[in-house]
């Protein structure tokens, strides 16, 4: 029996998803691409910098979207999902290759807002510690929940 509150559940979920699977396979493939460009194709820079720039204005307008009714700044519902914690590293890898164009940018307002919440978070310092770089002398790093 399928009530409409799992069917609001499986939607939830299916938005999620669809926002991560746009992320890693067409924004990261973008994101490198333009943040990497000597590694890559450098006369393409400009090209990955759009399409990653046209996914940032639409991740913007969702969150704009959930402002304008007075609602916190999350790209789901307007509350905090799976979706925005996957999805944050990457817009700052974006920010991080140019920042002073992306602070300047006053078409992603709403994302860099966004983005600040997740910057100033009391876990970013535990989310983003920086490790030494495997290898096959190291111990196994155990990662704890």
């Amino acid at each position: 029996m399928n009530t409409l509150f799992d069917d609001k559940i499986n939607h939830k979920s299916q938005e999620i998803l669809s926002l991560i699977d746009t992320n890693d396979n067409v924004f990261k493939y973008h994101l490198d691409r333009f943040k990497y460009a000597s590694r890559f194709n450098i006369e393409e820079l400009e090209t990955h910098r759009k399409a990653s720039l046209e996914i940032l204005i639409s991740l913007n307008s969702r969150l704009k979207k959930y402002s304008e009714k007075g609602k916190p700044l999350f790209l789901v519902e307007a509350k905090e999902t799976l979706a925005d914690w996957a999805i944050w590293p990457f817009v700052r890898q974006f920010r991080i290759a140019d920042i002073a164009k992306f602070d300047q940018r006053k078409e992603i307002k709403f994302l860099k807002s966004w983005l600040d919440y997740f910057l100033t978070h009391k876990k970013y310092p535990i989310v983003m510690k920086k490790t030494k770089p495997w290898n096959k002398e190291n111990k196994s790093k155990i990662f704890m929940a």
